[in-house]
């Protein structure tokens, strides 16, 4: 399966990269980063694995960590990575970045 990195994914992580780097040790952020790919793995396993999101639901949600969503979406043996959303953000703005 291809993956396809959306300009907003690439934004999103880096932002809560940078958030995490406050908060959290490097190793953690490291151990994070490792989620994200173990996640991405596991999606192209069973790409129906995720919720499906109500308000779009082309989208699904799988959860990185408690605090931190991967939105993605499957198409044509692609998988599209669309957005990191950091579940503390006000949920309003989430309708905004999404496609």
């Amino acid at each position: 399966m291809e993956v396809i990195w959306h300009r907003k994914a690439f934004t999103s992580l880096d932002k809560n990269i940078d958030y995490l780097k406050k908060v959290w040790s490097q190793n953690e952020v490291v151990q994070f980063l490792d989620k994200v790919e173990n996640a991405i793995q596991v999606i192209i396993e069973n790409p129906n694995i995720g919720l499906v999101y109500e308000e779009l639901p082309i989208l699904r949600k799988l959860l990185i960590t408690k605090e931190i969503y991967l939105f993605y979406e499957v198409d044509n043996q692609k998988l599209y990575i669309v957005l990191f959303w950091n579940n503390y953000q006000d949920p309003e703005s989430l309708q905004v970045l999404l496609p």
